[in-house]
């Protein structure tokens, strides 16, 4: 159905959805202004931090407008104006009020005016996406425009969202109006991290399924899609160098990702200021590794007799630390992302305790039972293959071999992994 792969406008009204109910318990929710005491509201989503706007109308022509100011140095932020503009020319707004078209139109808005603090600032965890936006007249004559202040080009990315989300079409002539000017929004996330999840494992996700995501995401400025991209039932991603025969876990040879596609994923991503973290689950929920290289796996017949989703990777063979640092060193490399998500939850003891060689090496590690220190053994007998591989630029300086690897010890703190830095959570030192 439709329904399974909607269009980017109907998924952002599904997104939206959830910030409704986020927001239930923000006062902010419950004191938003009107526009006029006769029309809907017209102010952009989520609620800016602060905002103030007027009574005028004005037209919008989405031909005619001009993009000044140092922003169009930038080539994302003048790749984001050609997307607004051709938002606006293929009918992409909501309709005005009918009982606003009596409205007289004062005037047109003719340039958006950006000017960016820093025009090549990364994006990660710690980037600032705040923004100012102006829609006023100079000299209270019929020529408006729209001035947009912000950090960096990711802030200036959300404010073209909010001056579309301002646009409206009147339902009998068509034209295209803003109301309520003049505008004045101040904006800023309440939460660094926002975020959705998608499992390209359990279901295989067409590489358009995941870009008109994104483009809802954008919509509603989510800027966080973490990609669970394989899991225990399947491992579509295909890996070109050291990790390649991984790639034999995928459903078919149709249902897969190369190195090139989450490139592209991520590249297409950037350019409308959501981030890529990807997640590869280990050492649990990697049953589908089995098919390329089983040998990492743990050896425990009994338990995947039970349920061969249950196996898990073997800490004991050096051979595993090899390919996880060929793994995710491929990864960083295709990611622009400071994190990468490595899981670690749900891994079967019974597997780790049945295997001879994993309770050999706890034995002579001098470690107690499975369930409180096979976790233990773990981290300890782990290399630094992960914190030379994982991240970029100089983070990684004053990280430990062993801080890396706390993900294979157990203890649920599943707010740690999007909290920065990732390991300084799971700090054993």
């Amino acid at each position: 159905t439709p329904w399974l792969n909607p269009p980017p406008v109907k998924m952002a009204l599904l997104l939206a959805v959830l910030f409704v109910i986020c927001d239930l318990y923000s006062t902010r929710a419950f004191i938003h202004p009107r526009v006029d005491s006769q029309s809907k509201e017209a102010t952009p989503w989520p609620m800016p931090s602060s905002f103030s706007n007027g009574s005028l109308t004005v037209s919008l022509d989405p031909t005619q407008i001009k993009l000044a100011g140092n922003g169009g140095s930038s080539n994302l932020v003048s790749q984001a104006f050609i997307r607004f503009k051709q938002r606006l020319s293929t009918g992409h707004l909501v309709s005005a009020p009918q009982n606003t078209s009596h409205a007289t139109v004062v005037g047109s808005v003719t340039t958006v005016n950006i000017n960016l603090a820093e025009l090549n600032a990364p994006l990660n965890n710690a980037t600032d996406d705040s923004y100012q936006l102006v829609i006023d007249s100079a000299d209270n004559d019929s020529s408006f425009t729209v001035s947009i202040n912000a950090s960096t080009c990711y802030g200036a990315m959300h404010a073209l969202t909010s001056l579309h989300q301002l646009v409206e079409q009147r339902y009998t002539s068509k034209q295209i109006v803003i109301r309520g000017v003049p505008w004045a929004i101040q904006d800023k996330a309440r939460y660094a991290h926002r975020g959705i999840l998608i499992d390209s494992s359990r279901h295989y996700l067409p590489l358009d399924t995941i870009r008109t995501m994104i483009d809802a995401m954008s919509y509603v400025k989510i800027t966080v899609l973490h990609w669970h991209i394989v899991d225990e039932v399947s491992f579509p991603f295909q890996p070109a160098k050291g990790a390649a025969g991984l790639g034999k876990g995928a459903w078919n040879p149709d249902s897969t990702f190369s190195p090139s596609d989450v490139q592209g994923i991520v590249q297409y991503a950037q350019q409308r200021g959501v981030r890529v973290m990807i997640e590869i689950d280990t050492p649990g929920h990697s049953a589908s590794w089995r098919f390329g290289r089983p040998d990492v796996m743990a050896d425990c017949p009994k338990t995947m007799a039970a349920n061969h989703e249950l196996v898990t990777l073997d800490p004991s063979n050096e051979d595993t630390f090899t390919l996880l640092g060929d793994l995710f060193g491929e990864l960083n490399d295709l990611v622009l992302d400071n994190y990468i998500h490595l899981g670690g939850d749900e891994v079967v003891y019974s597997c780790w305790k049945e295997s001879a060689a994993i309770t050999q090496l706890m034995k002579e590690k001098g470690f107690g039972s499975v369930r409180h220190q096979a976790e233990t053994a773990a981290v300890h007998v782990s290399r630094p293959v992960i914190c030379v591989t994982v991240g970029h630029g100089d983070d990684m300086a004053s990280f430990q071999t062993h801080d890396c690897y706390r993900f294979w010890n157990m203890l649920q703190h599943i707010s740690c992994s999007w909290l920065p830095p990732l390991w300084h959570c799971f700090n054993v030192a």
